[in-house]
């Protein structure tokens, strides 16, 4: 079973308290009715380290993952990805496994597309990011429509494009362990 250490951080720049976010957060992964370890049972487990990378090796195992989880300000998606066109997503760097939360949305969801509520876009950002750490892939929404329709939309899936059919969803499916 991969175990999952990770940290919470808020970027120096950011306005929203930092205790606040990483509670969320903890909240969130550590949700064994609803969260990674509901849609993958004796599979995951996830692992609080604090708020700081750990500087002294833990006993780790070969199938062990350190992942980290930060909230940013929107400007710094840009500095931090040139390429990306806009600053409104929020972004995990696959290289490092660092999930970045862009703040503005954090705070204000996700206009035009995602139709859930603040709530349920938090646990879909921090689940969809934190997804892609773990190594998964986007699911495509077309063939969901097609074979699940008016079921909750996988959060593998980029919500924040649009979620069609589906109903908006915060939390991991079994279908998000696929790809």
């Amino acid at each position: 079973m991969p175990r999952y250490f990770y940290t919470v951080s808020a970027h120096p720049g950011s306005t929203t308290d930092e205790s606040s976010f990483v509670g969320a957060v903890k909240r969130i992964l550590s949700h064994d009715t609803i969260g990674w370890q509901a849609a993958a049972p004796d599979k995951i487990s996830f692992h609080f380290l604090g708020t700081k990378r750990p500087t002294i090796n833990w006993d780790l195992r070969p199938s062990d993952v350190y992942l980290h989880v930060m909230l940013v300000p929107a400007e710094r998606i840009r500095t931090l990805f040139p390429s990306f066109q806009d600053n409104s997503m929020s972004v995990c760097d696959m290289r490092t496994r660092v999930c970045f939360i862009n703040e503005y949305r954090w705070l204000n969801g996700s206009p035009g597309h995602f139709k859930g509520d603040l709530t349920t876009y938090r646990h879909y950002v921090i689940n969809h990011e934190v997804g892609h750490a773990m190594g998964c892939g986007h699911l495509y929404l077309a063939y969901l429509e097609r074979h699940y329709p008016e079921s909750p939309c996988p959060v593998m899936v980029q919500q924040t494009k649009g979620h069609g059919s589906l109903l908006p969803n915060g939390h991991p499916t079994p279908r998000d362990l696929l790809v």
